[in-house]
């Protein structure tokens, strides 16, 4: 293409660029960019390329191109600013976000001022800075909102359980239906009821209906499935902030507590890895309802981005996470699982990338006829436990070979089995859900004494702060609330 021919090219992007400002684009036409590009245009409405000097031409060409990338780049700072308002609304609508009342505001007012913004003539540093505002507050109350889906995962799974095997929770049921749908927390009470509703579902469509219910998923009968965990950081006192393996030295001292080392900055299976140290001693509040212990200082916990630590400092109460660990790590993962109907059940557990020989998921239950019995699966799975008083021992081995090794998300699948009178156990079942159904009145919830307020890293404190968020406790009833 000689350069006559690659003017008219040009001209004729630029036309077709202006024609789509008159067209789909038509509410931005007034851009003073596009205004730009047109003037541009017009200035070649009687041009005679031919007659020009090549330099002159390729100057004519560039002025076109130039025009038309401006057009391009603000449209592009548009198009962001769009996306993050639109993102941000999203956010804004969800059920929980009213739960975090200052984040929830300061969203409401930048969308409201963003709302008000005119994309049209502002500069693009402006364009630029409202777009950073809407992102940073949307970013701020989401990372809120995934940690509270975190805690709530036990009981969505137990809610879509119950509606699969149609539980019925009797007279209590639009009590129940409330609460599972304004719960802030990984309610045990209300997770309690739930199971004993199951199972009593489940053991009448074994013997009413015929149903042997295999492969039925009843993970959420694994208090923290998921791994959902706490911002519990361990000091370390040998690790300073010149170590080689600190990417940044802890905000608040000289010792590091939380470090990333610099050799992995990188996106590791979805999320960036926030460094915890575990020391080798039993850690019960790290993992809710799991207790981990770790035999290297290879192990840590792996959050949604590198700035985690710092929200997690500001109040964050949890994060979604998962057992992970670089080279030479080894740590034990162990809980109970209670309350389960009896039959038999597979187990498993969500494995990445590398992971070490010595890796490898086992469980111990009660079988009426041999006793506690060991099973032994291998590094992801264990079948055909049976599980003969309700309670299942889960025990997990996570190492690591020449590279990193993670875990998370484990999985429980249930199977009647001839084992066991399932009509004797129907009967047992109404029994119990009668009794728990009325031991726990939730009307009586608030009569029952004093609330106590615990900040979100779950330190009492005696004497709350008007405007601050805090869980309130009330015996086993946990919710999260703002201060007034």
């Amino acid at each position: 293409m000689d350069t006559v021919d690659a003017f008219y090219k040009a001209l004729a992007d630029a036309e077709k660029k202006l024609a789509i400002y008159a067209d789909s684009l038509k509410d931005y036409a007034l851009l003073v960019v596009v205004g730009d590009l047109q003037n541009v245009v017009d200035d070649y409405f009687t041009y005679d390329c031919s007659e020009q000097a090549p330099g002159q031409i390729a100057a004519d060409i560039k002025r076109l191109t130039d025009a038309i990338a401006a057009v391009d780049a603000r449209q592009a700072l548009i198009d962001e600013f769009n996306s993050a308002v639109k993102a941000a609304k999203v956010v804004l609508d969800n059920p929980l976000a009213v739960n975090y009342a200052v984040l929830y505001d300061n969203l409401k007012d930048i969308l409201d001022t963003a709302d008000g913004f005119d994309a049209i003539y502002s500069e693009d540093e402006e364009l630029k800075s409202i777009t950073g505002q809407v992102n940073s507050a949307k970013d701020d109350l989401q990372t809120m909102i995934d940690g509270a889906e975190a805690l709530l995962a036990r009981i969505k799974a137990l809610d879509n359980l119950a509606k699969s095997v149609k539980a019925n929770y009797g007279d209590a049921s639009d009590e129940i239906a409330d609460r599972i749908a304004n719960t802030t927390s990984d309610d045990e009470d209300l997770a309690k009821i739930m199971k004993s509703a199951i199972k009593l579902a489940i053991y009448d469509n074994i013997v009413n209906k015929g149903d042997t219910a295999v492969n039925l998923d009843v993970t959420g009968f694994i208090r923290n499935f998921n791994l959902y965990a706490t911002p519990k950081i361990v000091e370390r006192t040998d690790l300073k902030a010149n170590s080689s393996g600190a990417k940044n030295a802890d905000p608040d001292g000289a010792n590091i507590q939380h470090v990333q080392h610099q050799w992995n900055n990188g996106d590791l299976n979805g999320k960036q890895p926030i460094w915890i140290m575990i020391e080798e001693n039993d850690i019960n509040d790290l993992y809710p309802g799991w207790t981990v212990y770790a035999y290297a200082v290879g192990n840590c916990m792996v959050t949604p981005d590198d700035d985690t630590y710092g929200k997690l400092k500001e109040g964050v109460a949890l994060f979604d996470g998962q057992l992970a660990m670089d080279w030479s790590g080894k740590a034990d993962l162990k809980t109970t699982v209670e309350d389960l109907p009896l039959g038999k059940y597979n187990l498993s557990v969500t494995l990445k990338q590398n992971t070490g020989n010595g890796t490898v998921l086992s469980a111990t239950a009660l079988d009426d006829t041999l006793g506690l019995v060991e099973y032994k699966g291998d590094t992801k799975s264990v079948n055909n436990i049976v599980v003969g008083d309700g309670n299942l021992n889960i025990n997990f081995t996570l190492t690591s070979g020449s590279g990193w090794s993670q875990a998370d998300n484990f999985k429980l699948t249930y199977y009647a089995d001839t084992l066991f009178d399932y009509t004797s156990l129907l009967t047992e079942a109404k029994n119990e859900f009668d009794n728990i159904i009325t031991v726990v009145d939730f009307a009586q919830i608030e009569a029952a004494g004093e609330y106590e307020y615990y900040t979100l890293n779950w330190i009492k404190v005696e004497t709350p702060e008007k405007g601050q968020v805090y869980f309130r406790k009330i015996g086993n009833v946990v919710e999260k609330v703002i201060f007034k």
